[in-house]
């Protein structure tokens, strides 16, 4: 074998590294999310960022988090509220669940997705901290207009004000969401965790002000990459909607839940491993 065959098959070597760190996606490939006949959701609202783990072209689990603020508030259907020093860790148990390696991400993340996170610090430490397997759709119900950036990098944007992870259920095996400070099993409402976190109605965050600090500083904190782009920077929220994209049939689920607390962002997702 000469140098050039040498040099050759270094590169195509390199290229399949690429290709399998990459591998699945963490974003939108363009195709519609199908809802499942029957299934759980997972409805977090508010300021949580979503890293999908990635491994040997899979999806090996979720972690979603809201940074540590002061200020926020947490509910939960089951009753459960708290806000910091307070804080709330959760993993939602397999049993049941039809398990995947793969999601359906909604194009509606697309302005606030990104395939490579490169998340820094541990989400641990956050106000609210998530773990979850693998979903099969994963869908935002809000959408507010917006910008990031700014200068001639100034961009309008959908903003997603929450995830919504859809699981398909496998069996009759009750679905639990341990609460681990406790050590307690929690069950869903109507096949349904809503996990809720924001700042209370009244004063709220009319103009979003509060809103977008706490997506640049606290939420990009996690990811410096992201935090040192200008054009990454969260500049403009508007009290306007965006058209979404969840099945109806999702929507009409998450009607009887009523938001509780204010917040204006809350939809940063992507991959890391």
């Amino acid at each position: 074998m000469n140098r050039r065959d040498v040099m050759k098959g270094f590169a195509m070597l390199a290229l399949a590294r690429v290709g399998a760190a990459q591998g699945v996606s963490a974003c939108s490939n363009g195709a519609a999310c199908t809802p499942a006949t029957k299934s759980l959701l997972v409805w977090l609202e508010g300021p949580f960022a979503l890293v999908l783990w990635r491994a040997n072209n899979k999806i090996t689990g979720v972690t979603a988090f809201s940074p540590v603020d002061p200020d926020h508030l947490m509910n939960m259907t089951s009753g459960l509220q708290g806000n910091y020093p307070f804080q709330f860790h959760f993993t939602l148990n397999k049993a049941g669940l039809v398990s995947s390696s793969f999601a359906c991400v909604s194009s509606d993340f697309n302005d606030f997705c990104e395939q490579k996170l490169g998340m820094v610090g541990n989400p641990d430490n956050s106000f609210v901290r998530v773990l979850l397997p693998c979903p099969k759709n994963i869908y935002t119900s809000k959408l507010l207009k917006g910008t990031l950036g700014t200068g001639r990098g100034r961009r309008n944007v959908c903003i997603p004000q929450d995830h919504v992870l859809e699981y398909e259920i496998a069996n009759e095996t009750p679905i639990t969401l341990l609460y681990e400070e406790k050590n307690q099993l929690l069950q869903p409402s109507s096949n349904l965790f809503h996990i809720e976190v924001g700042l209370p109605k009244t004063p709220g965050d009319p103009h979003g002000t509060y809103a977008k600090h706490h997506h640049n500083k606290s939420i990009l904190g996690y990811f410096p990459l992201l935090q040192a782009d200008p054009n990454r920077q969260l500049t403009s929220i508007v009290a306007q909607t965006c058209r979404g994209n969840i099945p109806e049939q999702i929507a009409n689920r998450l009607k009887p839940f009523a938001s509780t607390l204010e917040c204006k962002t809350g939809g940063l997702i992507g991959g890391d491993s």
